[in-house]
């Protein structure tokens, strides 16, 4: 075995122990993750306010810790109920991926990248306009959000 397997392999399991450690963390604390089956977008609550929900995949999140760490417990929350946590004592090298395109599949990811540009430019242009503007967006989506998970959508649980 090379020496650059045993140090990917270390880095791997350390990698997949923190991640299970702040699931963990986040399972204590009393974290929720709702799935919209509809459309497969996950939202979880937040630990010290379960009012507060936050947009989560088991990659990315928009709760404050994410931003400012780049992972959260709510993230490691969610990976680790889709058991997308490898097995620390199983962590070799990912196996090679390709994705192919078709001329109308790239055609449409691009159109889709326009938009959320377009997107990202008008609430920029916004938020310069009315400063307060964004925290009553996003004070609004919560409860919109809120109230959905109310009216009848499931709860995943660990």
């Amino acid at each position: 075995m090379l020496m650059q397997d045993v140090v990917y392999r270390r880095a791997a399991a350390h990698q997949a122990e923190d991640l299970q450690r702040l699931a963990d963390r986040a399972d204590r604390e009393g974290v929720i993750i709702y799935v919209e089956r509809v459309v497969g977008r996950h939202d979880a609550t937040s630990g010290r306010d379960p009012t507060r929900l936050y947009r989560v995949s088991p990659s990315a999140c928009d709760c404050p810790g994410f931003t400012t760490w780049g992972r959260c417990g709510h993230a490691a929350l969610l990976a680790s109920q889709l058991s997308w946590i490898p097995d620390p004592t199983d962590a070799g090298p990912p196996a090679p991926v390709a994705v192919v395109l078709l001329p109308a599949e790239r055609g449409d990811e691009l159109a889709r990248r326009r938009e959320r540009a377009e997107l990202a430019r008008s609430r920029l242009a916004e938020r310069a306009a009315d400063p307060g503007a964004a925290d009553r967006a996003h004070a609004a989506a919560n409860a919109a959000r809120a109230r959905r998970m109310a009216s009848g959508l499931s709860v995943v649980r660990g």
